[in-house]
This record gives structure tokens, sequence and C-alpha cells, in this order.
């Protein structure tokens, strides 16, 4: 085996090896930071880290990192003050929501947090029965 055949490399084999080594390393950040966000209990801070997310989302200059980011916005926890703050800066970020993988743990933020913020909202805004408009049987004329 001459010295050039062993040093040459099939690029085939060089871009799955490459492909294969970024799925690992996605995979990694991914299980290191669902970890970490656990670790996240006030809704403020969630919040707050919410709100510096997206703010960078808008600003990510490569695919990579804005799916880095849409994946840890989808990782916390969510109530109706920081549902408002995502849609408030939607506008901001909206551009990065054409990619895939942008755009899917979006909507897994939208889909499971718009039910229950339409319950809260339900049972906040839902009239209160009033002790002279009951129209329970009891209360009607006999």
């Amino acid at each position: 085996e001459s010295p050039s055949e062993a040093s040459s490399i099939d690029p085939e084999d060089n871009a799955s090896n490459n492909t294969s080594r970024l799925r690992d390393d996605a995979m990694a950040f991914r299980n290191i930071i669902s970890f970490l966000l656990t670790f996240i209990k006030k809704d403020k801070h969630a919040e707050s880290l919410l709100e510096k997310m997206a703010l960078r989302l808008a600003q990510a200059a490569h695919t990579r990192a804005a799916r880095d980011l849409a994946f840890c916005m989808g990782q916390l926890p969510m109530n109706e003050k920081s549902l408002r703050k995502l849609m408030e800066l939607l506008p901001r970020y909206r551009h990065k929501l054409a990619d895939d993988d942008v755009l899917a743990p979006n909507l897994s933020i939208t889909q499971t947090r718009i039910l229950t913020l339409t319950r809260i909202l339900t049972l906040t805004l839902a009239p209160t029965p009033t002790l002279g408009t009951s129209t329970s049987a009891a209360s009607a004329p006999r």
C-alpha cells in the first residue's frame, strides 16, 4: 500500500462522519440543557431566560444556534406572562421560523401552552353570578 493510497479519504465517508458527529453533539447538547433547565423553578427566572433567548434567536447568525435556542425556549416552564412575552417578541424572530427545526419547538410551546392559557383565561375571565341574577329554578317566581 503506497502512502498516497493510505492518506486518501473518501469524501462520502468524511461527510457521513461529520453529519454523525454533529447529530451526536446536538443530542448531547439537548440532554445537558434538558437536565439544566429542570432547575429553573421560579416563573420570574423562566420569563427572563425566555425573553433573552427570544432576543438572541432573532439575532442568531447560524442555523445551529437558532435551533439550539429554539430548543431551549421549548424546554422552559411557561405561564401566562411568559407566553405573552413570547408573542410580543414574535415579530423580532419570526424570520427564523422558516427553519422547521426552529419552528417545531415554538409550535410545541404554543400548542401545549395555549391550551393551558385558554383554560386560565376562561377561568379568570368567566363571569361570576351575582346574587340578583341567578337563573336557577329555586329563584324562579312561583
